[in-house]
């Protein structure tokens, strides 16, 4: 009896797998994303695959987790430690960076950890810092960064002359979440 709950539940995953790696479009994302809100199991594998090493199914499913949250923000807050650090994988896909950033400028910092945020608001400089990160990465971190700021009035000082230097270097993107940044701070 036993082998036989194995071999199904094995078989739901590799079903679900496949099923995840089709989802090439937003109209599949965000019913996979209906459908892991009925069905606890599947998202518990959902993030099983975002987290796992399989780039193509990391990549995929971080579209997908993306779309849950905004549907479904506080189920995900479950899962949120482990998928802040998920960015200190080696070998990130920049689309799996860009999807985690992303939900984290919606997400209420002081629910996470000290250790998350902390780790957090580390990685969100390293990217906003490294101009070789796309500029949605880049533009997503400007964003936590400041949500950070208003928990840790600190971080200003930190943040306030880098935003400053991307008005000078930064691209056209990059400049307008820049000034919009510094014009959500108090004067």
């Amino acid at each position: 009896m036993r082998s036989m709950v194995f071999l199904f539940i094995h078989l739901m995953e590799d079903k679900f797998r496949a099923i995840i790696l089709k989802a090439a479009h937003k109209v599949d994302w965000v019913m996979i994303a209906h459908d892991c809100a009925l069905d606890q199991s599947k998202l518990d594998l959902l993030v099983k695959f975002f987290l796992g090493d399989d780039s193509r199914l990391q990549q995929r499913s971080s579209n997908i987790i993306n779309h849950f949250f905004e549907l479904f923000p506080k189920r995900l807050l479950q899962y949120a430690d482990q998928i802040v650090f998920s960015l200190n994988k080696e070998l990130i896909h920049s689309s799996v960076k860009r999807n985690v950033v992303r939900l984290m400028q919606f997400v209420d910092l002081r629910s996470l950890s000290d250790e998350t945020l902390s780790f957090l608001i580390d990685t969100c400089f390293k990217f906003l810092q490294d101009t070789k990160e796309p500029i949605a990465v880049r533009a997503f971190s400007m964003t936590v960064l400041y949500n950070a700021s208003l928990i840790y009035p600190e971080l200003s000082n930190e943040l306030r002359p880098i935003l400053e230097e991307v008005l000078i270097y930064g691209s056209a993107g990059e400049k307008s979440r820049a000034q919009k940044t510094l014009n959500s701070f108090p004067r």
